[in-house]
């Protein structure tokens, strides 16, 4: 069975070759990085919280990190 990103037999990239948060999105939805958002948060992960965020935001596929949003 193929892995649902990469589509390789293991879920194996090249070394370097970093998969984006489109990526997972695409393959697994929104609402399941929304999930493990809120689990991030839950766990005191802040940092990576942020790091999605904002790459979500990049992206087109969510609403800016909450610092952006107050700063507009």
């Amino acid at each position: 069975m193929a892995h649902a990103i990469t589509g390789t037999r293991h879920g194996g990239r090249a070394p370097g070759d970093r998969i984006g948060i489109a990526d997972v999105a695409a393959a697994y939805g929104v609402e399941a990085v929304q999930r493990r958002l809120d689990q991030l948060r839950a766990t005191g992960q802040w940092f990576a919280v942020q790091a999605i965020e904002q790459e979500l935001a990049a992206a087109g596929l969510g609403a800016p990190p909450a610092e952006l949003r107050d700063s507009a």
